[in-house]
């Protein structure tokens, strides 16, 4: 096929210069067409000399050389170990050793061609680099790529069946082909504005570097498209998430949170009742919120989270707290029923210990509404778990949950609305220990890098998501 009409999506088996082996050998990685190799990226670079013959190396210097093993051979045992080899090149002789690697007896033979770096030490009479990084090299064909100069050689993730070398020169190859496919999505007054290099030159920086600013230019670059898609994702997603759904606006009146607040045991803290106040304003609005509750252990995130709890029960709905241990569910369960009594909300608690009776009869008073409050682990995510009117699901240790089970129980709680929008219940997360990625999910785009005023895209996101209604909660 002529070089004009490969597009990224071409294989590379249509690649000149790459055959039918190595495009075996690389789809072994997945890699399979233009555009995947040129996105498998290096995780590292190293720094590789320019080769000199032997008789011009120095001591006490990093240098590249390459030759052919005369002699070789291993001794000592163990961690004693000493593997030995005997390089030339016509021009002079170098030692090599490498400690503790009897493997390299299998490998390294006389006759063989090796390309070695290192640092060069002076050795009874002659010169020595100890523990070389090496390459075994056919000397009558086509030398790595650069082989002569000074650069950053890419190092690629690779296998037994296809090594980064081979990767390389398939890069090699490809590039000139690939890179000018390759269309910028961002708008270069926006790449100007942040200094960002274009997407096919942050690919070649990468994949060539001339020196260490490009390679960090290059991936300031493709870092920055990484986490500028990963916040359009939420962002279209919470969008999608605020248009097409609409959460059960519950009731919030003086009444009502007195009524609430006759049930705990002791007054809120300043921290409580700032944080149960984000939350009300939260649940009485029919906008879904997702709202994280970050607090240490024992600063009273169950009694804020049961007050959200006994606003969807004043409404006439329920409520769910998941946790991710029985010993947890248990915990939460046996201090909510103790603060609320026999004479309040019904409340249940539902784990995979659960006798086939039990669990068929809680499953029956969910589904008719006689409980109000259902307290479990993975088990609330079965498919016969069923409410009536879920309002508020709450997620204890969110972090110990995977974003499918997460979202099968926002799913519990899903209805379809009569002005035909759907109805999915409020989730509220609790944690002690956020990571840094929860927070910024959470949040949304206020993390989004600064100068709106300069940025369409930032102006469209900020439009998608009010970071009031994103962020976490701090007790």
């Amino acid at each position: 096929m002529p070089e004009g009409e490969l597009q990224l999506t071409s294989p590379l088996i249509d690649v000149p210069g790459i055959g039918d082996r190595l495009a075996r050998d690389l789809a072994t990685l997945n890699l399979r067409a233009v555009g995947q190799l040129v996105a498998h990226l290096p995780h590292r670079h190293e720094r590789e000399e320019s080769e000199a013959p032997i008789a011009d190396l120095e001591p006490e210097t990093l240098a590249s050389a390459r030759g052919e093993i005369t002699a070789c051979r291993l001794s000592g045992f163990g961690k004693r170990s000493r593997f030995e080899a005997v390089l030339h090149d016509g021009t002079a002789r170098l030692d090599l050793v490498w400690f503790n690697a009897p493997y390299l007896r299998g490998k390294l033979h006389p006759g063989e061609h090796l390309r070695v770096q290192g640092k060069v030490k002076r050795y009874k009479s002659g010169i020595q680099i100890a523990n070389p990084r090496f390459e075994i090299i056919d000397p009558d064909s086509e030398t790595s790529p650069d082989a002569a100069d000074a650069r950053l050689r890419p190092v690629y993730p690779a296998s037994e069946r296809v090594t980064s070398r081979a990767i390389e020169l398939a890069v090699k190859r490809t590039l000139p082909i690939a890179l000018p496919l390759i269309e910028d999505h961002l708008p270069e007054a926006l790449r100007r504005d942040r200094n960002l290099p274009e997407l096919r030159e942050a690919y070649r920086m990468q994949h060539e570097p001339a020196d260490e600013d490009e390679l960090g230019a290059g991936r300031r670059r493709l870092a920055y498209d990484e986490l500028m898609l990963m916040q359009l994702g939420v962002a279209m997603k919470r969008h999608h998430l605020r248009d097409t759904q609409r959460a059960p606006a519950l009731r919030s009146s003086e009444v009502v949170h007195r009524r609430i607040r006759d049930r705990l045991p002791f007054e809120l803290t300043t921290s409580q009742r700032r944080v149960v106040g984000e939350l009300t304003d939260d649940l009485t609005r029919d906008v879904p919120t997702n709202r994280m509750v970050q607090g240490d252990v024992g600063s009273g995130k169950t009694m804020v989270a049961l007050y959200a709890m006994l606003l969807a029960v004043e409404s006439g709905h329920q409520a769910a707290l998941m946790a991710p241990t029985e010993i947890l569910a248990e915990q939460h369960f046996e201090s909510i029923s103790r603060t609320l009594g026999g004479d309040g909300p019904t409340v249940e608690l539902l784990t995979g210990a659960a006798s086939d009776a039990d669990r068929a009869r809680i499953l029956t008073r969910l589904a008719s509404g006689e409980i109000d409050l259902l307290i479990g682990t993975h088990a609330l995510l079965t498919e016969s778990v069923a409410f009536k009117s879920l309002a508020v699901a709450i997620i204890d240790e969110q972090h110990r949950f995977g974003v499918q089970q997460r979202s099968k129980l926002r799913a519990k709680g899903e209805a379809a609305g009569e002005d035909g929008i759907d109805l999915t219940p409020h989730v509220i997360v609790m944690t002690a220990t956020p990571i840094p990625r929860t927070l910024s999910i959470t949040c949304g785009v206020r993390s989004m890098p600064s100068s709106p005023a300069a940025s369409p895209l930032a102006r469209s996101l900020e439009r998608c998501c009010t970071p009031k209604r994103c962020c976490s909660s701090i007790i």
